[in-house]
């Protein structure tokens, strides 16, 4: 692991950017974080974690990132892959060595602008947050309709302000770390897929709110797409459905196999390659 940490200095804000699938150079999010960062703040008080779940080493790259800009960074290659939970968790232990209060959680594909970033770190340096998470308004690249925050009960869309009972997507989000020590950092149950769900189930259990940015994102939502998501992606999301549905909502069971049936009716149509993988998960035992 390499690694270049400012010797002096408050760091207010750890970012921790999780890479698969991608080399770091192509990633979208590290280079309009590159490009906006100086911008909205100085360096001085941010620390920027790039963990690369890819089988080859970013080695060189990151030296080379390293030595031409002014950012503190961390570089962590984990070729196992064993998803964001445990990359998060890693950046949430660093950020405690910091004493840094805030966490914001990136995938590589994530736009970030100069206005998400400034209105972040002006909300961070105001010091009077006491929200769990402040997460940004995510729109589809393509239709640009607003797919995060909602609200967890209805999926109505959130517009900005203090919320309580919201679902968000991870990425752009960023996290109390003093609310991270109350849950015991991310868990590891939900290594990926259904992690954001169970993180808002927490604030959920812990009667905590959520601060909604005005400003917006642009971000994939590949998963959301049944021509785009893999097959072994698509069953392991469905599994972790699942697994989340009977931990914390046993009471939607019924509601989630009527779901399953309208699914099943879609990919008929859309992707039928995926319809074995519906009904095995639905007679599967996830517990």
């Amino acid at each position: 692991m390499q690694q270049m940490f400012l010797k002096e200095g408050f760091i207010m804000l750890t970012i921790v950017i999780v890479f698969y699938g991608i080399d770091l150079e192509k990633s979208i999010s590290l280079s309009t974080l590159m490009k906006n960062i100086k911008k909205v703040t100085s360096a001085s008080g941010i620390n920027v974690i790039l963990y690369d779940n890819n089988k080859e080493s970013s080695q060189n790259y990151f030296n080379i990132l390293a030595s031409n800009v002014e950012l503190d960074l961390c570089y962590k290659h984990n070729p196992d892959n064993p998803g964001i939970a445990e990359a998060y968790n890693f950046a949430f232990e660093k950020a405690k060595t910091l004493n840094s209060e805030w966490l914001m959680l990136l995938d590589q594909d994530t736009h970030l602008t100069s206005e998400y970033l400034t209105e972040v770190v002006s909300k961070i340096k105001n010091n009077n947050l006491s929200e769990a998470a402040i997460v940004p308004q995510i729109k589809d690249p393509v239709t640009h309709h607003l797919i995060s925050p909602v609200l967890k009960d209805t999926k109505e869309t959130v517009f900005p302000g203090t919320h309580k009972n919201l679902m968000a997507i991870n990425s752009g989000m960023v996290v109390s770390t003093k609310f991270l020590e109350q849950i015991n950092g991310f868990n590891l149950d939900y290594p990926l897929d259904y992690l954001d769900h169970w993180f808002f189930q927490m604030i959920k259990e812990k009667n905590q709110s959520v601060n909604v940015l005005k400003s917006g994102l642009l971000h994939d939502l590949s998963v959301k797409n049944l021509k785009k998501v893999s097959n072994q992606r698509y069953e392991n999301v469905l599994f972790y459905e699942k697994k989340f549905i009977i931990e914390f909502q046993p009471d939607q069971l019924r509601h989630y196999y009527l779901h399953s049936m309208l699914r099943l009716a879609k990919c008929l149509l859309v992707s039928p390659s995926k319809i074995k993988i519906i009904l095995k998960i639905m007679l599967k035992d996830v517990t």
